[in-house]
C-alpha cells in the first residue's frame, strides 16, 4: 500500500513523485512513455532549444551592424540543432528520473488505468494507494475530417524541415513554432481564426508581435477560419474564406483534448473529458486528486508543478494555496518575448470594472537602448476606485523573466501606491514596469 500513487510523468506527475518523496511518503510513479511527458520531451523544452538557437543566430548577425563581426559563412544547421535538442531534453529526462529514485520513489513503466477507488492497473500489475493523483496531460486536437496532420509536437524532430509551412492556429503553440521555424529558413504563413494573433494576451500586446512577424516575413491570415485542407501532388492547399494557400507542410495548432486513457469511471468529467476539480485540485472522489493538462486549468507546466505542490501539501498536512486563474503568469518566447498575467482590457470589459491602463514604451529605458532591443511595451491595467492592480502585459526582452514580480503583486493584492515602494535596478528591461506603474500618478521619471 502506497501513500501516494501517480500516473502520469510529466510536470505534474513528476513533481509531486518528487515532493511526495521528499516529505516522506511512499510514491509510486506510473508513465507510460518517457517521464517528463509532452514538455520535456516533445514540447517545451524542445522547442526552447531552437528558439533559444535562433535568438542567439540574430544576434551575431546583428553585431554586423556594429562592426563586431565580418565573417560570411554564417546558418544554422537543422542536424546540429536536432542532436543538441536531443542532448538536453536526455539530460533533463533522466535528471528527473535519478532524482525520483533517489529521493526513494518507485517507478513504473506502462499504461496507468485506475480500476476502482484507490486501485491502479499498470501492464499486468495491481496497485493499492491511500492517495491517488492522476496527472495524464493532454493530446493535440487535429479535426478528424483533415486526417494526419504534423503537430506542435511532431514537427520538433522532423528529419528535414520542409521549404514552406502553413500553420492552423496563431495561439502560443502556433506563434511559438512560426517564429523558430522562421528563423531556421522556412517559408512560414499562419492562418487564425480570430481577429489578432495570439488572442490570450490582450490586444495591444498582439499587435506588436503581429508588427514584428511583418519585420521576419511571417506572414499570417486574421479571422480565416479553415474550410478545408486538400491534399495535391507534393503537398496541401489550405482553403480559407478568402484564399487558397498551397503548402508544402501544414502544422495544426488548435489546442488540445483530454488524455482518457486512465480510464476511471469513479471520477466526474465533464462534456469535453476534462476531470472536474476544485481550487486544491481534489475530484468528485475523496483522495483522488488531478493536476496538469488533464483537468483543463491552466493548461502550462507551471501550472501542473504549482498543483503537485498544493496536493501534496493537502496529503502531508501542510496549508495550501487554492488555485486561481488570474495570478497564473505566461510566457511566449517569440521575439520580442511576452508575457502576461492578471485580466485582459476585454476581461476588464466583460466584468464591468471601471479600470484605467498605463503605458510605458520599452524604447525608453536606457538598458533597451544600449542593448538595441527597443521593440515592446508595458501595459498596466488597475481599479480606478481602489487602485489595485489587476494585470501586467508586457512585451520586450527579459519579461517571461521579470513577469515574476508582478505576479507577486496581483497575488497579494498590491495597489498602485504599494508598489511604488519597488525600486528596479538600473539598467533593467524592469525599470519598464516600474515606471508604468508610477505614470499612473505622474511619478514616472522617463517617458511621455
Amino acid at each position: 500500500m502506497y501513500d501516494l500513487i501517480i500516473i502520469g510523468g510529466g510536470p505534474g506527475g513528476y513533481g509531486a513523485a518528487l515532493l511526495g518523496s521528499k516529505k516522506g511518503l511512499s510514491v509510486l510513479l506510473i508513465e507510460e512513455n518517457r517521464i517528463g511527458g509532452v514538455c520535456l520531451n516533445r514540447g517545451c523544452i524542445p522547442a526552447k532549444s531552437y528558439i533559444s538557437m535562433v535568438k542567439s543566430y540574430g544576434k551575431i548577425l546583428s553585431l554586423r551592424k556594429l562592426g563586431i563581426f565580418s565573417g560570411d559563412n554564417l546558418s544554422l544547421n537543422w542536424e546540429k540543432a536536432r542532436l543538441q535538442k536531443r542532448k538536453v531534453v536526455d539530460t533533463l529526462v533522466s535528471s528527473v528520473e535519478k532524482s525520483i529514485k533517489k529521493q526513494g520513489g518507485d517507478i513504473v513503466y506502462g499504461s496507468g488505468k485506475l480500476l476502482s477507488p484507490g486501485v491502479v492497473e499498470a501492464g499486468s500489475e495491481v496497485f493499492e494507494g491511500k492517495n491517488v493523483v492522476i496527472a495524464t496531460g493532454s493530446i493535440p486536437f487535429i479535426p478528424a475530417k483533415w486526417g494526419d496532420l504534423l503537430t506542435g509536437e511532431g514537427v520538433l524532430d522532423l528529419e528535414k524541415l520542409p521549404e514552406k509551412v502553413v500553420i492552423i492556429g496563431g495561439g502560443i503553440i502556433g506563434v511559438e513554432t512560426a517564429f523558430w521555424m522562421n528563423g531556421f529558413g522556412v517559408e512560414v504563413e499562419v492562418v487564425e481564426m480570430m481577429p489578432v494573433l495570439l488572442p490570450q494576451t490582450d490586444i495591444h500586446i498582439s499587435k506588436i508581435l503581429e508588427r514584428e512577424f511583418k519585420k521576419r516575413k511571417i506572414k499570417f491570415h486574421l479571422s480565416s477560419p479553415v474550410e478545408d485542407i486538400k491534399r495535391i501532388e507534393g503537398g496541401f492547399v489550405v482553403i480559407t474564406p478568402e484564399s487558397k494557400i498551397e503548402t508544402e507542410d501544414v502544422i495544426v495548432a488548435l489546442g488540445r483534448r483530454p488524455s482518457t486513457g486512465w480510464e476511471g469511471k469513479c471520477i466526474d468529467k465533464d462534456k469535453e473529458g476534462w476531470i472536474e476539480v476544485d481550487e486544491f485540485w481534489r475530484t468528485s472522489m475523496p483522495g483522488h486528486f488531478a493536476i496538469g493538462d488533464v483537468t483543463g486549468k491552466g493548461m502550462l507546466a507551471h501550472t501542473a508543478y504549482f498543483g503537485a505542490e498544493q496536493v501534496v501539501k493537502i496529503i502531508t498536512g501542510a496549508e495550501a494555496v487554492p488555485y486561481d486563474p488570474y495570478v497564473v503568469p505566461r510566457v511566449v518566447f517569440t521575439e520580442p518575448e511576452i508575457a502576461w498575467v492578471g485580466r485582459r482590457k476585454v476581461d476588464l470589459e466583460r466584468e464591468g470594472i471601471n479600470f484605467g491602463r498605463a503605458n510605458f514604451q520599452m524604447r525608453w529605458t536606457g538598458r533597451a537602448l544600449a542593448e538595441g532591443e527597443i521593440s515592446g511595451k508595458v501595459i498596466v491595467y488597475y481599479e480606478k476606485e481602489s487602485r489595485k492592480l489587476l494585470g501586467f502585459h508586457v512585451a520586450g526582452s527579459g519579461s517571461g523573466e521579470f513577469i515574476h514580480v508582478c505576479q507577486m503583486a496581483l497575488a497579494e493584492g498590491l495597489s498602485v501606491n504599494k508598489f511604488e515602494k519597488v525600486i528596479a535596478s538600473h539598467p533593467t528591461f524592469f525599470e519598464a514596469v516600474k515606471e508604468a506603474v508610477s505614470s499612473i500618478d505622474g511619478w514616472n521619471i522617463h517617458g511621455g
